[in-house]
């Protein structure tokens, strides 16, 4: 009878942790879907809502980004695409790179049905502080918002972007600013 309590035990608890994982795994992402919108999203992300600290200097600075898809949602027309994304903005000084404002996060970038394709018609950002969290948990899914809290970008990927554009080597320095 104990053998029975005990086995009864174990496969409750690895019930119980089978679905505490299932349920906090982001959906799965169609892959060739994602690679269709990723391009649409860096471009938005890249002209951006902001100013960075560099253009208040007269140096000629681009915002360089990457994104992350962690899960995407459709609604009728409408694509909701949960991601991270890591931006940063540079300019070419010399042989070096210069950092300048950076921004990190999940946002959730909404793309709609266009005679040429999609189009992004907007995107939305958690605010800061306490209210971050609650925004994360209501805008993504169980499984994505747990997935959006774990930052898994490499945080030199937008510098290797700006090196190549501004014709510079694998191996300039950055210098932040």
């Amino acid at each position: 009878m104990k053998r029975v309590g005990l086995a009864a035990g174990v496969l409750a608890g690895i019930g119980t942790v089978g679905w505490l994982v299932a349920g906090h795994t982001a959906p799965p992402v169609d892959p060739v879907l994602a690679a269709a919108v990723l391009p649409l999203i860096d471009e938005e992300l890249e002209r951006g809502p902001w100013p960075g600290m560099l253009s208040s200097t007269g140096a000629e600075a681009r915002w360089f980004c990457v994104a992350r898809v962690i899960e995407i949602r459709r609604t009728g027309d409408e694509l909701a695409v949960g991601i991270e994304d890591l931006c940063e903005e540079f300019a070419r000084d010399g042989d070096a790179l210069v950092a300048g404002s950076g921004e990190r996060g999940p946002k959730v970038v909404v793309l709609t049905a266009a005679p040429d394709g999609r189009r992004v018609t907007r995107v939305e950002s958690p605010p800061d502080g306490d209210a971050h969290v609650r925004w994360v948990r209501r805008n993504f899914t169980a499984g994505g918002a747990a997935e959006a809290e774990h930052l898994g970008l490499p945080a030199d990927a937008p510098a290797a972007q700006a090196r190549e554009a501004f014709g510079l080597p694998p191996t300039a320095p950055v210098r932040r600013s």
